[in-house]
C-alpha cells in the first residue's frame, strides 16, 4: 500500500499503536487484523515484535488460550536468537540457574543498580506474558533467561520487572537472603522507572511474591493499588486488573471495612467483564463471592456459590478444559469460606488438598503465607473436635513453618 512505502516508520508505529488501543478496548478481532497487517508489511522481524506482543496478550488474556500465547512468544524469541524449550526439564532449569549465578558472581548491589543501557532487541522478553500457571518449569526458565539477558545486555525499561521475577525464583529455591536482596533492588529500580508499563508489572510481581518477606500486608495493599491505577492509565489493562484482584485479597487481610471491599470487588468484577479478562476474572469472582458471603448476601454462606460465582457450572467448565490452576485456586477460596463458617464436615475432606495447593500452585505467592496460618489454625480445631492425630500432625507442620517465617523476619508471621 502507498502509505507503507511512502511513510513506513510512521505507518508501522501508528498501526501497531492502534492495534494495542483496540485490544485495550476489548475489540480483539480488529486488533488481530491490524497486527496481521503490520506483520505482512514489516521489513524485519524486529519491526513485528510490538504487534506480536499485542497479539500474544490478546490470545492469552481475552481468549483464554494462555499456552498458545506463550508458545507464540517463544517462537518469536527463537527467531531473535533466544530459544526457550517449550517443555523444560530439570536440567534446563539448573543450567539457567548456573548461568545466572555465574553472571552475578562478584557484582555488588551498586553494580546491579548501574548497569549500562541496553540497545538489544532481546530485552523484548519483558513484553511476553508468562505466568506461573503455564507451568512452574516454563515460568522458572523464562524468569532466569530474562535475568541472564539483563545482566549480559544491560539496563532496559524491563530491568525492574526482571529483578522482581528473579527474586521470586530465589524464594522458590529457598534462598530467602538473596530474595530479600532483589526485593530491595527491584523496589529501588521501580521507584526510579519512567516506564508506566514496567512499573505496573514490576509492582505486581514485587508484591505478589516478594514484599511479604520483609513488609506488612499493608505494603502489598498499597502496592497493588498503585500497579492497578498505573496500568489502567497506560493501557496495560490485563496486568492492571490482575493487580486489582490481588489488592482485594490483600484488603481482606487488613482492617479495611468489608462494605468498602465488597463495593470495590463489584467494580473490578465489572471491569474484568468489560475488558474480557476472563481467566483472571474467575479468580476475582471467587473473591467477590466470599465478600458477599461474609456480608450475608448469599443463601448458602458456607459454600462458595451465589450471584457472583456459580460454583457447579464454573467448576464443570474448569474440569472440562483441564484448568488445573483455577481448580486449585477454587480449592483455596472454598476453604476460606468453609473455615470461616465452621463447615467442619467439609473441612475434614478439604484441608489436606488445600495444604497441597499451597505448596504446589501458590508457592512463593503472598496468598500462601496467610494460607499456612489458616491451615494450621483449622487443623488444630479439627484435632480438638475429632481427636484424629493426622490433624495434629498437620497443625504442627504448619506451626513450624510459621515459626520459621517469624524467625526469618516476616513481619506478618510475628505474634
Amino acid at each position: 500500500e502507498p502509505k507503507w512505502s511512502a511513510y513506513y516508520d510512521l505507518t508501522l508505529d501508528l498501526t501497531g499503536c492502534l492495534g494495542h488501543v483496540e485490544l485495550c478496548n476489548g475489540n480483539v478481532e480488529e486488533s488481530v487484523r491490524l497486527c496481521e497487517e503490520v506483520m505482512a508489511q514489516a521489513r524485519t522481524i524486529e519491526d513485528t515484535i510490538a504487534v506480536h506482543t499485542t497479539l500474544i496478550i490478546g490470545i492469552s488474556t481475552r481468549h483464554g488460550k494462555n499456552r498458545e500465547g506463550v508458545l507464540r512468544g517463544f517462537s518469536i524469541l527463537g527467531e531473535l536468537g533466544e530459544k526457550i524449550p517449550k517443555s523444560p526439564k530439570v536440567w534446563n532449569i539448573l543450567g539457567e540457574v548456573r548461568r545466572v549465578k555465574r553472571a552475578l558472581r562478584g557484582r555488588s548491589d551498586d553494580d546491579l543498580l548501574s548497569l549500562p543501557e541496553c540497545d538489544g532487541s532481546v530485552q523484548q522478553l519483558g513484553l511476553f506474558r508468562v505466568s506461573d500457571r503455564d507451568s512452574k518449569a516454563v515460568f522458572a526458565v523464562y524468569c532466569l533467561r530474562m535475568m541472564y539477558l539483563t545482566l549480559q545486555c544491560g539496563y532496559s525499561k524491563w530491568t525492574p520487572f526482571a529483578f522482581a521475577l528473579y527474586g521470586v525464583v530465589e524464594v522458590i529455591l529457598g534462598n530467602m537472603s538473596e530474595a530479600r536482596r532483589f526485593l530491595v533492588l527491584a523496589s529501588t529500580l521501580i521507584a526510579k522507572s519512567i516506564s508506566m508499563e514496567a512499573r505496573t508489572r514490576g509492582l505486581l510481581i514485587l508484591h505478589a511474591g516478594l514484599s511479604q518477606l520483609s513488609l506488612p500486608y499493608s505494603a502489598a495493599f498499597d502496592g497493588f493499588m498503585d500497579s492497578y491505577v498505573t496500568g489502567m492509565k497506560c493501557g496495560d489493562v490485563a496486568f492492571a486488573l490482575v493487580s486489582a484482584y490481588q489488592h482485594i485479597y490483600a484488603a481482606m487481610l487488613t482492617d479495611m471495612n468489608l462494605v468498602q471491599i465488597e463495593a470495590d470487588a463489584r467494580v473490578i468484577s465489572s471491569q474484568m467483564k468489560d475488558f474480557k479478562v476472563d481467566r483472571h476474572g474467575l479468580m476475582h469472582d471467587m473473591l467477590y463471592q466470599i465478600c458477599q458471603n461474609l456480608m450475608g448476601l448469599s443463601e448458602n454462606p458456607g459454600e462458595l456459590t451465589g450471584d457472583a460465582f456459580e460454583y457447579k457450572v464454573i467448576k464443570a467448565d474448569m474440569e472440562a478444559s483441564h484448568d488445573l490452576f483455577n481448580l486449585h485456586i477454587l480449592v483455596f477460596m472454598e476453604f476460606h469460606v468453609q473455615a470461616h463458617f465452621n463447615r467442619f464436615f467439609m473441612l475434614e475432606d478439604s484441608i489436606f488438598l488445600f495444604h497441597k495447593c499451597l505448596k504446589v500452585t501458590l508457592q512463593a505467592h503472598f496468598f500462601s503465607y496467610f494460607g499456612e496460618f489458616l491451615a494450621g489454625l483449622t487443623a488444630y480445631r479439627l484435632y480438638h473436635r475429632t481427636g484424629k492425630r493426622k490433624y495434629r500432625q498437620l497443625a504442627r507442620t504448619c506451626t513450624k513453618k510459621m515459626v520459621a517465617y517469624a524467625e526469618g523476619g516476616m513481619v506478618n508471621a510475628v505474634p
